[in-house]
């Protein structure tokens, strides 16, 4: 990585981007909206899918890419479980919400 593909990626994060490499060359994106996206869009995106991992065995940086995949997924699991969770109390949540804001105005 170069300087000044190290100060891009510091200043989109800064600005609450990712920088990806894509066939295209570097992309950005906004990290709350690239994380809506499946999992698998995620990995994908990130060159992280745990298949890619395996086929770059000759370099040992292979076992912390798939490392990642498998964390990313399962972080991915645990969201969606406090989501299903959740929800039944997403009404008074809500509800919650309009009357602070009430309280505000």
């Amino acid at each position: 990585m170069n300087e000044e593909t190290k100060k891009l990626v510091l200043e989109k994060r800064d600005e609450g981007k990712l920088v990806f490499t894509t066939s295209e060359g570097f992309m950005s994106a906004d990290i709350k909206e690239f994380i809506k996206q499946p999992v698998d869009g995620v990995l994908y995106d990130l060159n992280r899918l745990e298949e890619t991992a395996l086929t770059f065995l000759e370099d040992p940086k292979w076992v912390n890419d798939f490392a990642v995949a498998l964390t990313i997924r399962e972080l991915y699991r645990q969201l969606e479980q406090l989501k299903k969770d959740c929800a039944p109390f997403q009404a008074q949540i809500d509800q919650h919400k309009t009357y602070k804001l009430q309280e505000e105005l």
